[in-house]
């Protein structure tokens, strides 16, 4: 049975949840059971939410959190289980249902159209027949009464990352939801929109509405959640007030041990010493359909040290890599390399030089998926000794070496002769360190090394970076979209912004406020 969204709600008394349960919750999901193929997603989790909360849905990348609110939102079809509202079983068949019951979420990925208006957007697929002026009246209403502020009549496509965030919770709000799921609200946005977004999230709340927001940052989820759930591996593991529980409780509920000292900030800020190994002076590229142009681009890697690059995504990250590499000729300037021009240099060459390149697309460009394991760990060097010998590939070295460092880095294939491209993506990335490392490289340009990685293994592969610069000298540039990522273990970072590096801090100057304003395009000498 569907609810009828227009029958009068039910009011249920406010209060603190975790302490002194309400009569009822305003919504329950009962032992839910999600499969996708042969894959258990979702083990029999149960979720209560109460009115006028905000609780925080915790766990690493594939946890199953979003599963679970797809179930809720209409876009999936629970296998088992029962989800409860108002005190009566319901069927959620489609979105369309949920936005009937009162029930809207907000994708991590807009569903904007980038053409229209924000009061455009905002309109788009509602049911209410009012006059546009009308519709400007409540939006801005509204609005004002969630500290939003937005031009209605700017097209969509202008605006920042961070207003077009905003926009798709007016455009949530506009459709008078009584539960509002928020997926990854804070992805891409720099430290002072997170702030903006959090204290939002706390005002949704405060007004009676139920949010649920979708996170995989502790800090962000002690920061506005008045309750917090954690899934692991499609479980339940644990449901706490945000008062009972300290970052570090949390990390090692997520991840079953204690977090690594490598994660803090104090393990930053070691100052190289050694000699230039990358150097970028003056850069630019030409613009392209599908590209940003990079503007006068100056960089300088030094040996030993971390030199980490922080941005909204899409701000020429990849086009700077792509640069580094030779795959995009500069336009004007010049890349160099232990000194020498690598303008003409293939990117061939780049890496013959001693330069590795951990790539942001690790299926699509770090391995050869339908390549075993042990060929893709020695994938270029395979035509050097010990793996080459006379005209012939030297099988047993290459075997024993691939066992070897399997074995090493804890990559956990059924055998190092099956398909690359049947590895989690952890050990895929585990996979590409080690073939760094084996590499014995002078450079490491890695970028998103741990984009979708669980907690542990993010720290494995942080950790290993750290390891090749402090222990065998490599400069490495770290390009990664997490803030708190390059704080943690940079020496210095710089910051773009449309295709320029628009500031650069180091040492005891880094702070992510300042970088966050570096990220929305201020530029500071």
């Amino acid at each position: 049975m569907v609810l009828n969204a227009d029958a009068p709600h039910e009011t249920i008394a406010t209060g603190n949840p975790g302490t002194k349960p309400q009569s009822i919750p305003l919504l329950s999901m009962r032992s839910i059971v999600k499969k996708f193929g042969g894959n258990l997603v979702l083990d029999h989790v149960d979720l209560d939410l109460w009115s006028g909360e905000t609780v925080a849905l915790l766990g690493e990348n594939g946890a199953g959190k979003s599963t679970l609110m797809n179930i809720l939102s209409g876009l999936y079809r629970a296998d088992e289980g029962e989800i409860i509202f108002n005190g009566t079983p319901i069927r959620v068949r489609s979105p369309n249902d949920a936005i009937t019951l009162g029930i809207t979420m907000v994708h991590q990925h807009f569903e904007l159209i980038q053409n229209f208006t924000v009061l455009e957007n905002i309109m788009i697929g509602s049911k209410r027949k009012e006059k546009k002026e009308s519709v400007l009246e409540r939006v801005h209403k509204l609005a004002s009464l969630n500290g939003i502020t937005i031009d209605m009549n700017a097209t969509v496509k202008g605006l920042p990352i961070g207003v077009q965030q905003k926009v798709e919770i007016l455009k949530a709000l506009y459709r008078d939801p009584r539960i509002l799921i928020l997926d990854e609200p804070t992805s891409n946005l720099t430290p002072q929109e997170v702030d903006s977004m959090l204290s939002t999230i706390k005002r949704l709340a405060s007004s009676g509405l139920s949010v649920v927001f979708i996170t995989h940052k502790v800090r962000e989820a002690l920061a506005a959640a008045s309750r917090i759930i954690v899934l692991k591996n499609g479980r339940l593991v644990g449901k706490f007030l945000g008062s009972e529980v300290t970052a570090e409780s949390l990390v090692e509920i997520m991840m079953g041990a204690r977090p690594s000292s490598i994660l803090k900030p104090e393990s930053g800020g070691f100052k190289a010493q050694g000699k230039p190994v990358l150097v970028l002076s003056n850069v630019s590229t030409s613009p392209s359909r599908h590209r940003i142009a990079l503007r006068r681009i100056n960089l300088t890697v030094n040996e030993g040290e971390i030199l980490g690059i922080a941005g909204v995504s899409g701000n020429g990250q990849r086009e700077l890599v792509e640069t580094i590499m030779m795959q995009i000729k500069p336009s004007d300037g010049s890349v160099s390399l232990f000194g020498k021009n690598a303008n003409s240099l293939t990117t061939r060459d780049i890496i013959s030089m001693g330069v590795s390149y951990i790539p942001e697309d690790r299926l699509g460009d770090g391995i050869l998926p339908n390549m075993p394991v042990y060929e893709n760990l020695v994938l270029g060097l395979h035509d050097s000794p010990p793996f080459k010998k006379g005209w012939m590939m030297n099988r047993d070295a290459i075997l024993s070496t691939a066992s070897s460092i399997v074995e090493q880095y804890r990559i956990n294939p059924p055998s190092i002769a099956v398909m690359s491209g049947v590895l989690s993506g952890g050990n895929i990335q585990k996979l590409l360190i080690a073939r760094s490392v084996l590499l014995k490289p002078k450079v490491i340009i890695a970028h998103n090394p741990t984009r979708g990685l669980d907690a542990r293994t993010t720290e494995f592969v942080l950790k290993s970076l750290v390891q090749q610069s402090r222990e065998n000298g490599t400069g490495v540039l770290l390009l990664s979209e997490d803030l708190d990522e390059l704080i943690s273990i940079c020496d210095r970072i710089a910051v773009m912004f449309r295709g320029e590096i628009v500031g650069e801090v180091e040492g005891k100057e880094i702070d992510r406020y300042t970088i966050g304003a570096m990220m929305a395009g201020n530029k500071v000498n």
